[in-house]
């Protein structure tokens, strides 16, 4: 509880038949996160790039702030929490699937944030848009829609 987990390059294996769970802060750079089994991370993960590889379910249900360009091989990857910040995001070489029951909130005020790869939006999906304005602090929208329900705009 209140713990830190940085790798900075090198590699974290686990392995195991039962679920690792990753608890605390968890926040990686570089290097790999790999190994066999399904990976939880259910706080803060803190992702600016390296790689989470191996098999099984890489979920994450906390915070999950983006930066640069990580990388997600062999693992399917699942988000109920949220989502966000600036950057790419390369899942098995643009062929995987990121599954998101949570919050995507895409930017940091403006910014950028690519998925390359499948995404698949679940029915209780939120995506957090920021939508610049002709001037500064405004926004114009005449239409919005979604073939999966209905879209609300908080302006």
């Amino acid at each position: 509880s209140g713990s830190t987990l940085t790798p900075s390059g090198g590699t974290l294996t686990l392995n195991g038949a039962t679920p690792s769970t990753l608890s605390g802060v968890f926040a990686m750079s570089s290097g790999t996160l790999g190994g066999t089994g399904d990976v939880n991370v259910p706080a803060n993960f803190n992702w600016s790039g390296g790689t989470v590889s191996g098999s099984g379910l890489f979920t994450t249900s906390g915070m999950t702030p983006l930066a640069g360009n990580p990388v997600v091989t062999g693992r399917t990857w699942t988000n109920s929490g949220t989502l966000m910040g600036v950057g790419t995001v390369t899942l098995n070489a643009g062929t995987g699937t990121l599954t998101n029951s949570g919050t995507i909130a895409p930017g940091n005020s403006p910014g950028t944030l690519a998925i390359n790869g499948n995404l698949v939006l679940q029915p209780s999906s939120v995506i957090n848009l920021e939508v610049a304005g002709a001037t500064a602090g405004t926004s114009t929208c005449t239409s919005m829609r979604s073939s999966r329900g209905p879209l609300s705009r908080p302006w």
